[in-house]
């Protein structure tokens, strides 16, 4: 390697590495990431397959919480060090698929790419399954190219890996199976690789089955609820390429940004397709993004662009090699400046919570607690509204890495006797979510209660909705004039 190169690739890796290292912990925990964490506290394959969840990562996790504890830090550290490994992962497999040039420009698009920045400093899975899909499909093209043994045992090993980490994993592995079958037919080809694909799905059928047959009919009548899914399928087919792109911190309608990032892609994916009859690898690439976008967009209405995290490293090859194919060096490293720069704008919208497509993930539940600690005495009581989100989070944040001991109830679970006379002070607070977790009315009629023994002693409302991206699309998830979190102390009026 050449000692430019090497400067190239250092220069790239460190800033890779200083975006993923930097300021893990700019927001608080939220609901998905609290459930990473207690699924990990108290790992269990029944409680996980009824949240339609596989165990790799929450093993994992579960490892590295008894190593190093639950901080906040020590938490998202475990997804960092992923992410920054899945960079060297994914430059030595560019470099040997291609060549330097190519290895080197898709780092530097993979070192800035919001959506695998978001995912290296969040506590899910999607970071463990980007790593995983291009392990596995790596390992794939090493069977395609020299069929041996260890070949065929680290396909087995990484691809069983791959597919108990996420459910939509499955998409990459019918993009294999797929190519392997063409092949097979159209070359008359050794049918091993095809075989061994098939004792890999026969290990991992109970899993899936089972998942499906607790969670099926549930999470496609609560579709609905999911807000990707209300847009038509040639609208998510187009919503997916945006985010493997800009990531989930930047408004589709920031045309100064999205409209160059949008049709350079658009050029560099066309671009790449110069080569394609000459070179079988490139024709694998289209197949592992176009598919899985395909059935996300059109068949698998759950779907949220994130799931399609797996695919990433494989689009941002392909744009790599469309710019390689742009003969004039000038314009190839202008367009690779400006996409960088299109990335970095919606990395910095991440770092400043700006443009969130999830509001839920920029709700400052530690700031909640810390409201709760500051003004408790020793008896005060909290009742958070629904278990999932509220309870959960306030009593990590309260309990766990607080250690206040102070006494967690929900409306769910861990109910509260509010006509209890021994309670003096309730904290009762609530989330937006509330109005699509309980029936109409439910949480009016706690108040009702609780201002029927109590007085209202203060009131403090956290992010309006109108301050969020989602209030700002035609689709109303949520009241006018309502906050993503309300905090409330009551006290009982003879004390």
């Amino acid at each position: 390697m050449k000692k430019k190169t090497w400067i190239c690739l250092l220069i790239i890796l460190i800033l890779g590495i200083v975006l993923r290292l930097y300021d893990p912990t700019f927001r608080s925990l939220w609901g998905d990431e609290a459930h990473s964490v207690y699924s990990a506290l108290k790992f269990s394959l029944s409680n996980l397959l009824h949240d339609s969840h596989f165990p790799i990562y929450f093993l994992l996790l579960s490892f590295w919480i008894n190593l190093f504890g639950c901080a906040e830090y020590t938490l998202r550290l475990f997804s960092i060090l992923i992410g920054i490994s899945s960079l060297v992962i994914f430059y030595l497999i560019a470099k040997e698929w291609f060549d330097d040039e190519v290895g080197l420009i898709a780092l530097f698009l993979l070192a800035t790419s919001p959506l695998a920045i978001m995912h290296s400093q969040e506590i899910r899975m999607y970071g463990l399954l980007m790593m995983f899909s291009l392990l596995s499909c790596w390992t794939f093209w090493k069977l395609i190219q020299k069929q041996t043994l260890w070949g065929f045992v680290w396909y087995l090993i990484i691809s069983v890996f791959l597919l108990f980490t996420h459910i939509y994993a499955c998409l990459i592995f019918i993009c294999q199976m797929i190519y392997a079958f063409v092949r097979m037919i159209c070359k008359k080809s050794d049918f091993r690789i095809l075989a061994s694909q098939v004792l890999v799905g026969v290990l991992v059928a109970p899993f899936f089955i089972k998942i499906l047959e607790l969670n099926l009919m549930s999470v496609m009548q609560g579709t609905a609820d999911m807000a990707f899914a209300v847009f038509p399928g040639c609208i998510k087919f187009i919503l997916i390429y945006f985010v493997l792109t800009l990531g989930e911190t930047m408004a589709p309608w920031y045309f100064l940004f999205v409209i160059p990032a949008g049709l350079i892609v658009l050029t560099l994916l066309l671009k790449s397709l110069r080569d394609i009859r000459n070179n079988k690898l490139i024709g694998f690439l289209w197949v592992l993004i176009f598919v899985p976008i395909f059935i996300a967009a059109f068949v698998l209405k759950p779907t949220m662009p994130k799931y399609l995290i797996l695919i990433l490293p494989f689009f941002i090859m392909l744009l790599a090699i469309g710019l390689k194919n742009i003969s004039n060096l000038y314009l190839r490293y202008f367009l690779l400046a400006v996409l960088v720069f299109c990335q970095l704008v919606s990395v910095k919208n991440y770092f400043s919570l700006q443009e969130y497509h999830n509001s839920n993930q920029i709700e400052p539940w530690r700031a909640v607690a810390a409201q709760i600690h500051q003004n408790s005495r020793s008896n005060d009581i909290v009742l958070a509204s629904n278990y999932f989100v509220v309870s959960r989070l306030l009593n990590y944040y309260l309990n766990i890495v607080g250690q206040t001991n102070c006494q967690v109830y929900d409306l769910e679970t861990n109910k509260l006797n509010l006509n209890d006379k021994t309670i003096k002070r309730i904290w009762f607070v609530t989330n937006i979510h509330d109005d699509r977790q309980f029936s109409s009315g439910y949480i009016s009629s706690i108040r009702s209660i609780l201002e029927k023994h109590s007085k209202p002693m203060s009131v403090k409302k956290y992010i309006p909705y109108e301050a969020t991206l989602v209030s700002k699309l035609p689709i109303k998830r949520h009241d006018a004039g309502s906050y993503r979190i309300i905090v409330e102390l009551y006290n009982k009026r003879n004390y």
